[in-house]
């Protein structure tokens, strides 16, 4: 999408404003001065928010504003974002923090934060296993677990037995999953997102640097790069060792990356030879195996090149999408995928920063 059609959608960007409900109650309505918000989400990361209440303390009965009303620990919040009446369901999650700040003069200030629903998974550490089952089938019955809708890529295989360990969240073991997969795992609103990269995925948007793109600071780094992945397994029934390969060239890499390189091809191309990476990893197949060493390869590919980008605010760049970079030079103007943005809003106004990543230059 270019930049203009999305000023339209979202009235020329003129008046910049944010909703925040509590258990259906709307707070702004409810006449609360709210000072700033901001809202983060991450691929790796549980989803935060955060704002801050003006006129916290009511001084006729020398008491706070509200808190077991409306801010009582795990009471479920929306927040949306946006412009005039165009809104933007930014996250669904719970109060799990309050903080107030009664300082030597003023009046005192009421933080209230919390995450969307990856945090109460990350809490579920009961023992758990399943049968005769897909990696996407199990991410589906844990979202519905926690009242979610499930967004889940098939997964190819279905394995005779899977084993959440005790300790271990479900989070923890979903992620797992996922890096088996290569696919990303976060929670998108109310609905749980299971499925493998939009590395081809057509740009949602174009910005361009000293006009709707305020700052970017790409990086290159070469440390993390591999030429090959190998990881190794046992088969007990065959007795014998499995051993998965992904090499260069393997990588799920991007159709717009014409005449660039990816950071094993200059591996490859500086060491004059492998640059191997060997794991060993309970595995019950070739395919498994080499499904795995592909994901890993994947996963050091992603981080060759990093960024950290702002612009004003947007409410549609959100993690697990692709937004193309112009005005930035050869090397630096083309596509990157979104990890994690931040959203705040504030007497200053609205604005997005984010982090991008890509694995070709």
């Amino acid at each position: 999408m270019e930049f203009q059609q999305l000023e339209q959608q979202y009235r020329n960007f003129y008046a910049p404003r944010f909703e925040i409900r509590i258990e259906g109650e709307d707070l702004l309505r409810q006449g609360m001065v709210i000072a700033g918000i901001s809202v983060e989400h991450s691929l790796e990361e549980a989803g935060y928010f955060s704002f801050t209440i003006d006129d916290a303390f009511d001084h006729v009965r020398q008491d706070l504003r509200s808190v077991e009303s409306l801010f009582s620990f795990g009471r479920k919040i929306e927040i949306k974002f946006g412009y005039a009446d165009a809104m933007k369901v930014m996250l669904i999650g719970h109060v799990t923090a309050i903080s107030v700040d009664f300082g030597e003069s003023g009046t005192p200030q009421m933080t209230v934060s919390g995450y969307d629903t990856t945090y109460a998974m990350m809490k579920g550490n009961e023992a758990r296993s399943w049968d005769n089952i897909k990696h996407s089938d199990i991410a589906s019955a844990i979202a519905s677990d926690y009242g979610l809708q499930a967004d889940c890529e098939a997964t190819p295989v279905t394995h005779p037995k899977l084993t959440k360990q005790e300790g271990q969240s479900d989070y923890q073991f979903l992620k797992s999953l996922a890096e088996q997969n290569y696919y990303d795992l976060y929670i998108a609103g109310d609905k749980l997102m299971f499925k493998t990269p939009a590395i081809k995925a057509e740009p949602i948007l174009t910005l361009e640097w000293r006009k709707s793109l305020l700052s970017f600071r790409p990086d290159v780094n070469l440390t993390g790069q591999v030429s090959e992945v190998e990881v190794r397994g046992w088969d007990p029934k065959e007795k014998k060792e499995i051993i998965g390969t992904a090499r260069s060239g393997d990588e799920q890499l991007a159709d717009d990356g014409k005449g660039r390189k990816s950071g094993s091809a200059y591996m490859k191309q500086l060491h004059r030879g492998k640059v191997v990476e060997t794991v060993r990893r309970p595995v019950f197949s070739q395919a498994e195996a080499d499904r795995i060493a592909r994901s890993m390869l994947n996963k050091r590919a992603e981080q060759f090149v990093t960024g950290r980008a702002e612009a004003i605010g947007i409410p549609d760049l959100l993690p697990g999408s692709r937004i193309a970079l112009q005005g930035l030079g050869r090397m630096f103007s083309t596509v990157y995928y979104i990890e994690e943005t931040g959203h705040s809003m504030d007497a200053s106004g609205y604005r997005t920063t984010i982090k991008v990543k890509g694995n070709m230059i």
